[in-house]
């Protein structure tokens, strides 16, 4: 497949050494397996370099679109990490732009998180697109531009590719569906669907979240709430509960709604049940 997708090429947009080391190397490849066979074998992929990107100073990481030109990334011990991309003063200086004039651009962007707004001429935006959408902004680089980016490196790999297709809030199952399909119509061997704020505690973010750190007695609280709202008499002919000498409460969330684990333990400290 891969040996053959080299025809296919347009050897007019790419490196003459680039393109005659895959030939090259795809034929080894075919030759050697042909020979001795194949048996879990991977000859090129491209590994996720999200945490090795952030050590190298990257602005992106692997074959992935900035996330936005300003994101803030959640750290473990608490707080967050301011990150701004430093790619967009160099882009601007090769677009053409006076210092003054780029200098006024990235305060905008710290603020706003976009260049919409600004006097950036109208055919630049696109070259400042992100995969998602900026808070003050509307422009964004829809799921299929991530996928089509994908399928023009594929041939070059004979591994599946570790990427996000990212996809907004707002995002159907109807074009959740569609991104899947196009992807296989396009050859690609796996594909990720992330859609924004689909996991309530997520990495990176596109801006500010200064909310209150929950504690067990707030979902406690909201738990009581919901079943006052929703209470009913109990069955006076269920079996009475059990009662244990302690219990461990831990709350969980994952979304909506609030869960908490009751674990309770005998007199021994082992676990009965949860």
């Amino acid at each position: 497949m891969h040996n053959e997708a080299l025809d296919h090429i347009d050897r007019s947009t790419i490196p003459n050494d680039l393109f005659s080391a895959a030939v090259s190397n795809w034929q080894t490849a075919y030759d050697q397996g042909f020979i001795y066979g194949y048996r879990n074998a991977q000859v090129s992929v491209l590994a996720p370099t999200g945490t090795i990107g952030f050590l190298m100073d990257c602005d992106t990481t692997g074959i992935e679109p900035e996330l936005a030109l300003v994101k803030y990334k959640k750290l473990v011990g608490g707080g967050q990490l301011k990150i701004v991309n430093e790619t967009v003063t160099q882009a601007l200086e090769k677009l053409g732009y006076d210092p003054q004039k780029i200098d006024d651009f990235i305060v905008y962007i710290d603020k706003f998180g976009c260049l919409e707004g600004t006097t950036l001429k109208a055919e630049h935006l696109a070259v400042f697109d992100t995969a998602f959408k900026p808070t003050k902004g509307e422009r964004f680089i829809q799921y299929m531009g991530h996928v089509k980016m994908m399928a023009a490196t594929q041939p070059f790999l004979s591994g599946a590719i570790s990427k996000t297709v990212n996809m907004p809030a707002t995002a159907t199952v109807e074009e959740i569906e569609d991104a899947y399909i196009q992807a296989w119509k396009l050859g690609l061997k796996a594909v990720a669907i992330y859609r924004d704020g689909s996991k309530s505690n997520q990495v990176l973010v596109t801006s500010k979240e200064n909310k209150k750190a929950e504690t067990v007695q707030d979902i406690l609280n909201e738990l009581d709430a919901k079943a006052a709202a929703e209470a009913t008499l109990d069955d006076p002919n269920a079996p009475p509960r059990a009662v244990f000498p302690f219990s461990r409460t831990n709350p969980l969330r994952v979304c909506e709604p609030s869960i908490l684990a009751y674990n309770n333990f005998t007199s021994g400290a082992r676990p009965k049940r949860a």
